[in-house]
């Protein structure tokens, strides 16, 4: 794999004037070598019903450019890991996805001794890791959930997010695994790894702010507006058909509702597009009854239940005959 410096704006033809003329870094891959095969796989797909937050991207492009550390939270469903996956695609970048869980401790994220592999000649029995391999070459590593990590595990990325000669060094082996200059760390989370006096997040707990001072750069990801949900709804196909225009009608009302809804904390998160989307493939599918399977069931209480119901009612997305949680 090469990597080809490229103006953004041959990436993103829209974007114009100074963004426009940042330089990031893009894959060139020869599928004929069996290495660079197997790096393509890891570049991800296009999602065609995607849409990129313009000043979002604009300021991930720039800590591309830079090769700097970049941390992305929100709230869960507005796009944190899709973002850093799409750009893993638009700029043709192998991305390491490493999905960080509170129980995962030093051997599974940095590596471990085990049996040698008979197989392979002078195999030590050192089990590389997703995020070893991913740091020695050009791509994205991204570290999702990365506020779900416990701190003194955390500690041990603090050497790869470094100014000046980053890597992770390997104690069991005596080694040092320097970054590559092309690869670019992003991580994703809930919180801003200070914690969640919400409870919405059971699962993340407080990271070293010695390891939060290492990213360039911190987004907050706000839900998706509704402009922009709308041109997603009337773009999307399922099974090959287009929505009808007045469910496109219905369903971005609805949003906009559940939007001020969250903004006025009557809901505890916001209604996310991977929700609309599946909200509004089953409406295609089961008419009224998507509304309970597919959307209500993932509510957080009774009180949030009726909330929701009561504004999809507003819109005609409830059955009139059956109008209880």
């Amino acid at each position: 794999m090469e990597v080809k410096e490229t103006t953004v704006s041959e990436v993103f033809p829209k974007i114009s004037g100074k963004p426009g003329q940042l330089v990031v870094p893009t894959g060139v891959f020869d599928p004929s070598d069996p290495e660079d095969a197997k790096l393509l796989t890891l570049v991800p797909d296009e999602d065609p019903d995607y849409l990129f937050p313009g000043i979002h991207v604009i300021a991930l492009l720039v800590t591309i450019q830079e090769r700097d550390n970049a941390l992305i939270w929100g709230s869960t469903g507005v796009g944190k890991s899709m973002i850093a996956m799409q750009l893993g695609h638009k700029l043709n970048l192998p991305v390491t996805r490493i999905n960080f869980q509170g129980d995962m401790g030093s051997p599974e994220i940095f590596g471990y001794y085990g049996l040698p592999n008979p197989n392979i000649e002078k195999d030590d029995g050192w089990k590389w890791t997703a995020l070893i391999k991913g740091i020695q070459r050009p791509g994205i590593v991204l570290l999702d959930e990365w506020d779900a990590i416990r701190p003194e595990v955390g500690i041990g990325l603090q050497r790869m997010l470094e100014d000046h000669s980053p890597g992770i060094f390997l104690p069991e082996r005596d080694e040092f695994i320097p970054r590559h200059p092309d690869c670019i760390v992003m991580a994703t989370a809930n919180t801003k790894g200070l914690g969640d006096a919400t409870g919405l997040y059971s699962g993340t707990g407080t990271q070293s702010y010695a390891q939060l001072n290492r990213f360039h750069v911190i987004i907050e990801m706000q839900p998706l507006e509704k402009d922009k949900m709308q041109t997603i709804l009337e773009k999307v196909e399922f099974h090959g058909v287009k929505l009808k225009e007045a469910l496109v009608k219905a369903l971005t009302e609805f949003y906009g509702l559940s939007l001020n809804a969250f903004k006025q904390d009557k809901l505890s998160a916001p209604i996310s597009v991977r929700t609309m989307l599946h909200f509004a493939r089953y409406f295609q599918l089961l008419g009224h009854g998507a509304l309970d399977l597919a959307l209500l069931s993932k509510l957080a209480s009774d009180d949030e239940k009726q909330a929701v119901q009561g504004l999809a009612d507003r819109v005609g997305l409830v059955d009139p005959k059956a109008k209880t949680v």
